[in-house]
């Protein structure tokens, strides 16, 4: 459930320290925390931290494949 102000992650909590990153760097922040199922979650979550324009930068194909590899990989991490 998406909660305003809440970072399933745990990453960056303060508004001034993730608006610091690129929302690139942000996006794959958050992919790798292993919180995320789905790029349109990251998508979302960033949008609510601020950034502009981020259905334009998570539309690219292969930035996309690489937040989904990242949220698999992680997600085979924390069950390991």
């Amino acid at each position: 459930m998406y909660r305003p102000g809440f970072s399933p992650c745990g990453c960056g909590n303060e508004k001034g320290e993730r608006m610091s990153k690129s929302i690139i760097e942000r996006g794959l922040e958050l992919a790798n925390s292993g919180a995320y199922r789905r790029v349109e979650e990251i998508e979302r979550e960033v949008s609510f931290e601020g950034y502009s324009n981020a259905a334009q930068h998570f539309a690219a194909p292969t930035f996309r494949k690489q937040l989904r590899s990242l949220m698999q990989s992680s997600r085979a991490a924390r069950l390991i």
